[in-house]
């Protein structure tokens, strides 16, 4: 009752809005928070989603507080994509009326860390708005710098009053659970294996809902690790390098900070050619970097370069269970890079370093713009390539329990599928079973007919759009480049692109991609 009567007042009757826009639910939790705040304060106001108002409505308001996390490359959540569309356009109005401040959530490990946010504050200021303070940045242990930031907007907007209300921000919880089981389901062309995982842990497994994430803080390979220490001839950091410091990958950041402690020239100039600069960031690890741009540098300055390890994440494939383990479905990321191997940290730790019985620190992670629908009642399509069917498992296991009360699709894109692979048998078996669950696999890889996920749907377009019609929810999984396709394709079954933003914006279009 509480938060429903905080969303309950209208645009006009507030001088001071609060707009956050989320994918995991932190910026909605740092946006709830001040607002809880705001109200012990007697200050009014007016909270809301980006994906539920429009950018013209600032016009109508004095003071803005914003709140919003970044993704992928630099873009803010999806709900709140629209309402940066509508910001960016050459026909909004001017906002010199308003003062604003933002809090912008993201992992400093990206190049593009907090983008998002210094996108927001940079119109904003474009459009003429005075900021009340500057921009708060909150790396991945958000908590502590967003308490912070609302206590500084509070203190300008009592002006100066002393705070005496307690303010907190629960961190994320981790768990430390065990590696039960691993078993192969497939490999592909490359030779690289996906595995189903299983962890115990009770005390994590009921807590969280079909569609939500987990993520972990690996280790990092042995084998880079070793080679790392010995080209720096420095033991002593191996413990560091394996479990403190990112050394699978590098951003722009490092290369910039390495190539000023070195002085280097050769990497100086990478850092100037966007499209070999691009390519050197998709592929090289730290070792790579120590090779192709030799310079003097100690083991302890290096260190002092690399940023935190990165924490990985999964998409949970089991029904939240407080008596059954958590699954995962993990493919081993292995590649060449200038003649030599590679390896992804999180999947080569989880699918070959560890072992049955190995201790697994975790957290959940919510979700919740890609949870099933509220209504059992509302027929959904899940599309799906490679293990972005990870939770379309939790999915279909979940409605399986509650006997099907609607339709459900799935279409599963592989290179090839294997009648094997337990998923595949899982998913095979639950469609004979059941009339209301329908299963579609395709295989790029198929020499007779090979076919990507947005082949199939373009040629099922006529059965795709009768579904959505009736009120179907839509559910996207996978790599962000099959993402993008299968959107390219869906688009093509609506009307007119206006239809398709209007279908986009409704709530029904579900969007995870990586």
């Amino acid at each position: 009752m509480f938060f429903k009567n905080l969303f309950s007042h209208p645009a006009e009757s507030a001088p001071l809005m609060v707009l956050y826009g989320t994918k995991s639910g932190n910026s909605k939790t740092v946006a709830e928070e001040l607002a809880k705040q705001l109200i012990r304060q007697n200050i009014e106001h007016r909270v809301s989603s980006m994906s539920k108002v429009k950018p013209q409505q600032l016009k109508d308001v004095e003071r803005a507080l914003l709140v919003v996390s970044t993704h992928d490359d630099g873009e803010p959540p999806v709900k709140a994509r629209k309402f940066y569309r509508q910001l960016q356009a050459a026909d909004m109005p001017g906002l010199e009326q308003l003062q604003f401040a933002v809090c912008a959530l993201g992992d400093s490990s990206y190049d593009s860390f907090c983008e998002a946010g210094k996108t927001l504050e940079s119109r904003l200021l474009e459009l003429g708005a005075k900021e009340i303070l500057p921009r708060k940045d909150c790396d991945e242990e958000f908590a502590q710098p967003a308490v912070e930031w609302i206590k500084e907007v509070l203190t300008r907007l009592k002006k100066g009053e002393e705070l005496t209300d307690e303010i907190e921000l629960e961190s994320s919880k981790w768990y430390n659970g065990t590696l039960k089981q691993r078993e192969v389901l497939s490999v592909d062309a490359e030779n690289n294996s996906t595995y189903h995982l299983e962890f115990e842990c009770p005390e994590a497994a009921g807590n969280y809902k079909s569609g939500d994430l987990l993520d972990v803080i690996p280790e990092n390979p042995a084998d880079l690790v070793l080679a790392l220490c010995e080209k720096l001839e420095a033991p002593q950091l191996a413990a560091a390098f394996a479990t403190e410091k990112e050394i699978t990958r590098v951003n722009r950041q490092l290369l910039k900070a390495y190539a000023g402690a070195t002085l280097n020239k050769s990497l100086a100039e990478l850092l100037t050619q966007n499209e070999a600069l691009n390519t050197y960031l998709k592929n090289a690890n730290v070792l790579d970097l120590l090779n192709d741009f030799p310079a003097e540098i100690s083991g302890e300055k290096l260190l002092s370069l690399l940023p935190p390890i990165r924490i990985r994440q999964f998409s949970i494939s089991s029904v939240p269970n407080a008596e059954t383990p958590i699954d995962l479905m993990v493919k081993t990321v292995r590649f060449q890079f200038n003649g030599k191997k590679h390896l992804g940290a999180a999947s080569s730790w989880l699918n070959e370093s560890s072992t049955p019985g190995s201790p697994i620190r975790f957290r959940l992670a919510a979700n919740p713009d890609f949870h099933m629908p509220a209504d059992s009642n509302t027929p959904i399509l899940m599309i799906a390539a490679g293990t972005g069917v990870a939770p379309f498992r939790a999915f279909v296991h979940e409605l399986e329990q509650q006997h099907f009360p609607a339709n459900a699709w799935l279409l599963w894109g592989e290179q090839l599928h294997h009648h094997e692979n337990r998923y595949y048998s899982e998913f095979s078996a639950i469609s004979q079973q059941h009339g209301n669950f329908l299963f579609d696999a395709v295989e790029s890889r198929n020499q007779q007919k090979p076919m990507y996920v947005q082949d199939w749907l373009l040629e099922k377009h006529h059965e795709l759009a009768a579904f959505i019609n009736h009120g179907a929810h839509v559910y996207v999984c996978g790599s962000k480049a099959m993402g993008e396709g299968v959107e390219k394709a869906l688009q093509q079954i609506f009307p007119d692109s206006a239809a398709w933003e209007i279908f986009k914006s409704s709530g029904r279009y579900h969007w995870s991609c990586y």
